[in-house]
């Protein structure tokens, strides 16, 4: 995020316990958060402060605008993803970004659809991540285009997220970082041949400006 904005003011939608916004802090960026779980605000309280809204997009007060907001695996889970995006961008200053992470709708499907042709779906689907939406690199380029974002980005996201396999030893974990690190650099060597229109890695990340009606920094 730094390397497309300088240091403001930062809105983490789900933020969670807060280890973002910590990150975010300590990168110069005057943070504050949002999320419906109380438990979750009552660890990041205790890292960052108060600065925490228990909530949803819905309570940010209108007249608040923001550099950059952020939402990381936050996207999916809403029902209203269009009208939500659209909030985000009343909400950012002229110039400001929007960062988005979310599961890659056509890696998730595709492997789907593999999988239940070999009648293996049930072995695959609990790495499979289906929420409130299934968006794919096209899909997020249009809202966005529509909402009238600019210098829209999407690339393949560093894979993260929990354990391949119910074992927590040494030695699966290092098989979990192995396969993880090929996993990654096989996505990420296809979209670098394909000029960034190969995007079939597992998550996506998404940057985008809105409009400042002039240069942005």
């Amino acid at each position: 995020i730094d390397d497309f904005k300088k240091p403001g003011y930062l809105l983490d939608l789900g933020c969670g316990c807060g280890f973002f916004l910590k990150e975010a802090k300590e990168h110069g960026w005057q943070a504050l958060g949002v999320d419906p779980s109380r438990k979750s605000i009552e660890h990041a309280n205790l890292m960052i402060g108060d600065n925490i809204i228990c909530g949803t997009l819905d309570d940010v007060p209108t007249n608040r605008q923001f550099d950059a907001i952020t939402l990381i695996n936050v996207l999916d889970h809403m029902v209203d993803a269009y009208r939500q995006l659209q909030r985000v961008k009343d909400l950012l200053a002229p110039g400001g970004i929007i960062y988005l992470r979310f599961p890659n709708g056509l890696f998730h499907s595709f492997m789907m659809r593999l999988f239940n042709i070999f009648s293996a779906g049930q072995f695959i689907s609990p790495f499979l991540i289906f929420h409130e939406y299934a968006l794919t690199p096209k899909a997020i380029k249009r809202f966005l285009d529509d909402m009238g974002y600019t210098d829209i980005r999407v690339l393949n996201a560093h894979i993260t997220g929990g354990n391949f396999y119910r074992s927590e030893g040494a030695l699966a974990t290092l098989v979990q970082n192995i396969l993880r690190s090929l996993i990654w650099v096989f996505f990420k060597i296809l979209e670098k041949l394909s000029r960034g229109r190969w995007l079939w890695g597992p998550s996506l990340q998404v940057i985008a400006r809105k409009d400042s009606g002039g240069s942005g920094d």
